[in-house]
């Protein structure tokens, strides 16, 4: 019968120095026995760590800041001066051609953008900036423009703001929607200003060209 007794106590007593180790040694609650039998949420979550428990969090930890949108770009009204128009054909993203009272098919290559390059040089988003552009100049649809102090490129095409007849500055609009780079060559400075500012929104957002390509 002691035989029997002192194996017994033996595993009795190697189980209950394996429990207190454990105790000792487990993990924090939220992970080990606590949460096995607490009424926690289904995520695993101990009611603590529960956002929906209302408990706020230690004094000194700082709530995650709010990243705040990109500021909308100003809108530039019509000048006065602009010339009326009518859309005959977008070809991409910066080129196009209309009909002024002086020209019936006038080329226009948009001041102050570039876009990607379309056909057997297509580019990335190159498709997409000539989608954005036939978008807002549709044909037919009436626009105005106005040129800066060099009105035509090596070329022979007619560098143009153009807006839109509910009066969106479309040069803008493509920066701004990051179907396009600004660019300023030579004395054409007309609004540089404000088209940068709106490079640098597009590029802080990664919007268009600055984040796909």
């Amino acid at each position: 019968m002691t035989r029997v007794i002192v194996p017994v106590l033996t595993l009795l007593v190697a189980a209950a120095l394996a429990v207190l180790l454990w105790l000792l040694f487990a993990p924090p609650s939220n992970v080990g026995w606590f949460a096995v039998f607490s009424d926690s949420s289904d995520d695993g979550l101990s009611p603590a760590l529960d956002d929906s428990s209302g408990i706020e969090p230690p004094s000194g930890i700082e709530p995650p800041s709010v990243i705040e949108p990109p500021l909308l770009i100003e809108p530039v009204e019509i000048p006065a001066s602009a010339v009326p128009a009518t859309v005959n054909y977008v070809h991409d993203g910066d080129t196009l051609f209309l009909t002024t009272p002086a020209d019936p098919n006038l080329k226009v290559r948009l001041l102050a953008v570039d876009t990607p390059e379309i056909g057997d040089n297509l580019e990335c988003l190159g498709d997409e900036a000539t989608a954005y552009l036939r978008g807002l100049l549709p044909e037919g649809s009436t626009v105005y423009t106005l040129a800066d102090t060099e009105p035509l490129d090596q070329y022979g095409r007619s560098l143009l703001f153009v807006w839109t007849s509910s009066g969106e500055l479309v040069n803008l609009s493509l920066v701004s929607s990051g179907y396009a780079e600004a660019v300023f060559i030579g004395g054409n400075r007309m609004l540089e200003a404000e088209v940068e500012a709106a490079e640098d929104v597009a590029q802080g957002a990664g919007l268009g060209i600055w984040g796909a390509c």
